[in-house]
């Protein structure tokens, strides 16, 4: 990440308010949680997304976006279709060994 200026995906709205507390005044933004991940737009949504780790910012590998975008929809990983894969692909005899060794008919 280049500098703190590019813009990023989606858009974050914080409320900002002022507020007095003895004799000084603050600023306090509260930024309310969206599901992510975000991004920047120029790096795109694949490449731009970065996460902090201590105090230093490292860009997500395919693997965590796609764990961050699971958890967005509010799905886990076992949830997931298996497109690659059809019923021939399949080995009936030992799904049935593992699920007798479960104790699960």
């Amino acid at each position: 990440m280049k500098n703190g200026s590019q813009t990023h995906s989606p858009t974050l709205l914080p409320d900002i308010e002022i507020q007095s507390w003895r004799d000084r005044e603050l600023i306090v933004v509260t930024v309310p949680h969206n599901v992510g991940p975000y991004y920047l737009h120029a790096e795109g949504p694949d490449e731009g997304v970065y996460i902090r780790l201590g105090s230093t910012n490292r860009q997500a590998g395919p693997e965590l976006v796609q764990d961050l975008r699971r958890l967005a929809r509010n799905t886990s990983f076992d949830e997931q279709m298996c497109t690659e894969v059809n019923s021939e692909g399949i080995d009936f005899r030992v799904a049935s060994e593992l699920f007798e060794k479960s104790g699960n008919p």
